[in-house]
């Protein structure tokens, strides 16, 4: 089968003229060029592809892992807005934290160191009205500071210890001076 192939290709040869075997030579070399270009280009070419593909899976592979953890840390968050909206909604009914504060001061027995209770005003923002108290608390020992404090944060009402700024009394370091400002949330 070879031969006889090989047998016709010679006999097609010889019947052409010597500018058609010219042109058949250049054609069979640039086919064979492009022939031995694909056999040896193209191998690496494919494997610069392939390892750039790779790289690119990865990368995403990595961003939808990050996606995840963005909306594991957005559920969370919202199911901690969720609470802090159910609270609010709680202490709507009549929540007066002007009279939560003298209740609680009066219940850890430090209201008669109580200087003044002043209601602040705080911008709005997003839908929520932040309803803020500044408490100066005059000539108590720490421990009871520290009792409101902890009373005022562990209510299970939404009250929020802004700002505290402490400072011991000049005629007894015992005894100390606190003003804080006490703030808690309403929808506007």
């Amino acid at each position: 089968m070879l031969a006889w192939l090989i047998h016709r290709i010679r006999i097609y040869l010889e019947t052409r003229s010597r500018r058609e075997k010219l042109v058949l030579l250049f054609g069979s070399v640039v086919v064979a060029g492009v022939f031995l270009y694909a056999l040896i280009q193209l191998p690496f070419v494919y494997q610069e592809r392939m390892n750039t593909l790779d790289r690119l899976i990865a990368r995403k592979e990595a961003d939808i892992k990050q996606l995840s953890e963005l909306n594991a840390q957005y559920q969370k968050m919202q199911g901690h807005v969720g609470r802090i909206e159910s609270k609010i909604a709680q202490d709507r009914n009549g929540f007066s934290i002007l009279s939560y504060l003298e209740e609680v001061a009066t219940t850890v027995k430090i209201r008669s160191n109580i200087a003044y209770m002043r209601p602040q005003t705080l911008p709005q923002s997003g839908g929520y009205r932040e309803m803020a108290v500044e408490v100066k608390v005059e000539n108590a020992p720490l421990e009871q500071i520290v009792r409101l404090l902890t009373a005022l944060e562990q209510s299970p009402h939404l009250l929020k210890i802004r700002r505290l700024h402490l400072k011991t009394r000049f005629a007894d370091p015992n005894f100390l001076d606190a003003v804080f400002l006490l703030s808690t949330y309403e929808r506007a």
